[in-house]
């Protein structure tokens, strides 16, 4: 059993990264204006997201005790764009 997790967690893992990878080369091979829109866009999400958390009308989907699922399989690293 031990070792279907650690495929599983190996494979979360791997996909993470690779998720991540085509991200960032998909942002890289925008032009200077559409990566400017897009952290603008990124921006204004962030902007929503605390107005809404003040005002008490957003609550995470991360569970309030340990690790996500996601966590667990990036070992604590970040996801990009996180």
């Amino acid at each position: 059993m031990a070792s279907d997790e650690t495929r599983e967690s190996a494979s979360l893992k791997d996909a993470w990264r690779e998720h991540n990878l085509s991200q960032l080369l998909y942002f890289r091979s925008l032009s200077l204006r559409e990566k400017l829109a897009a952290v603008e866009g990124m921006a204004d999400v962030v902007r929503l997201l605390e107005q809404m958390r003040a005002r008490d009308g957003f609550r995470t989907g991360a569970p309030t005790t340990g690790e996500t699922q996601a966590e667990r399989a990036l070992g604590g690293e970040e996801p990009a764009g996180a």
